[in-house]
């Protein structure tokens, strides 16, 4: 029989866990927890140096819990900060952030980490998503730790358009593409609302070579089926395109400009963060006029284009051909003969650019969640100036930022948090660091 404990929970931790201490001072880590409540939970897994456990009762109710807004909270995996108050889950990423520092021994001041900037959306934010579907066809997020998919008809974090295709795929009827098919994109254009479904068939040998697509549901403007990056079959328009519109940002962007892309290019889901987003990097980077700057993981340009605005010379460098069109098009659409994109590997364009000894004045870069690598040392003789590193992992960018500041050749001046994902424990940050 699994046994049972009271404990009080001391903090959240990276995961979004809550951390607490068996008497024994065995460590337990508690999903669904605040700081100071206490709670009876029992244990469900053992781990080496620590347990994982489940609450069975709530016997203190922290003054910062809240009902969450979700049916299906605490059965599917995501959003597992519905049940905390929306000013205390900025309070406690910022924490988070803090203690990933810590413990990668990256030396900051208190000072220098901002307050977290909130999400302008607290729900209805999200525009792009990726969901599964079940034996039955049915769409679903994954449940926590598990393969097995939770059926939902909605969710509200996404926005009020991919709830409605959500809605419309729950009650579709394509056998092929529910037969053939395990996951399925869901994304909406932030400039015209338009929803597109991408599909990706399973990739076993008795799955066929083309599908049937019949008539989309409604709710859905284009949908497409995607097979080892190749379009195998569509509805709609052959090239549907997501654009959104940005303000005048930062002090020296006085325009305003839109940018475009395709669907299965990498795009932050939360168009209004992403707008703050751009507007902070703009910022931090500076007088930019006639500067050399590098944009690594640049996508599609989202932040290349309005640096080049800026007034700088810039070249983006990406692996992703189809953003590197789509940055080359964005360009060429606002007249910028001072913005290039190069498609490449990252990390060994990286290198032979230190190999030719070149530098720039400001170097950027926004990469995956698992962060650049021990390459990221290579910057610090790249960049002249200035390095603003934008992240969606506090783990891995403390991580790279240990590898960063290892020479001593530059220092952190500012990092700002970034609410992107609200109702989660994603964290983004932006970083500015500067030469000694």
């Amino acid at each position: 029989m699994q046994m049972e404990h009271r404990v009080e929970i001391e903090k959240i931790i990276s995961g979004g866990k809550g951390l607490a201490r068996l008497a024994d001072g065995r460590v337990v880590m508690i999903p669904g927890v605040l700081p100071g409540e206490q709670v009876l939970v029992r244990e469900s897994r053992k781990k080496s140096d620590y347990l994982e456990a489940r609450v069975t009762r709530l016997l203190s109710r922290s003054a910062s819990r809240t009902d969450p807004r979700c049916p299906r909270y605490g059965i599917c995996g995501g959003c597992n900060f519905q049940h905390i108050a929306y000013p205390v889950q900025l309070r406690l990423k910022k924490n988070i952030l803090a203690e990933s520092l810590k413990r990668s021994r990256v030396a900051v001041y208190s000072e220098t980490v901002s307050t977290m900037l909130a999400s302008p959306l607290r729900f209805g934010y999200r525009s792009r998503v990726r969901m599964r579907l079940d034996r039955q066809g049915r769409p679903g997020f994954l449940a926590h730790r598990s393969n097995t998919v939770v059926p939902i008809s909605s969710c509200p974090v996404v926005t009020t358009g991919l709830n409605r295709a959500i809605s419309a795929l729950a009650a579709m009827n394509l056998p092929d593409l529910q037969t053939c098919c395990r996951q399925v994109d869901l994304v909406q254009s932030p400039l015209d609302n338009s929803v597109t479904a991408i599909f990706f068939p399973r990739r076993d040998r008795d799955a066929p070579s083309t599908i049937d697509c019949g008539v989309p549901p409604a709710d859905i403007d284009h949908l497409l089926v995607y097979r080892n990056g190749k379009l195998i079959s569509l509805v709609g328009s052959a090239n549907p395109v997501l654009a959104q519109h940005f303000p005048a940002c930062g002090e020296t962007v006085d325009t305003r400009y839109s940018l475009s892309w395709e669907p299965t290019c990498f795009f932050q889901g939360n168009p209004g963060q992403n707008l703050q987003l751009v507007d902070r990097v703009c910022r931090a980077a500076g007088d930019l006029s006639d500067k050399e700057v590098l944009d690594l993981y640049c996508g599609y340009g989202n932040l290349t284009i309005p640096l080049a605005l800026a007034g700088a010379r810039i070249c983006g460098v990406e692996h992703n051909l189809a953003a590197i069109r789509w940055g080359r098009y964005n360009a060429h659409h606002l007249g910028l003969d001072t913005c290039r994109f190069r498609s490449g590997d990252v990390v060994r364009t990286v290198r032979q650019l230190h190999a030719r000894n070149r530098e720039f004045h400001l170097v950027v870069l926004d990469p995956p969640r698992r962060g650049m690598g021990r390459a990221i040392g290579l910057l610090a003789e790249l960049a002249r100036e200035r390095i603003i590193y934008v992240s969606c992992d506090p783990a891995t960018m403390a991580r790279d930022l240990a590898w960063l500041l290892a020479g001593s050749l530059f220092r952190i001046r500012a990092i700002e948090p970034l609410d992107m994902f609200p109702q989660t424990h994603h964290i983004e940050s932006l970083v500015l660091l500067e030469r000694n």
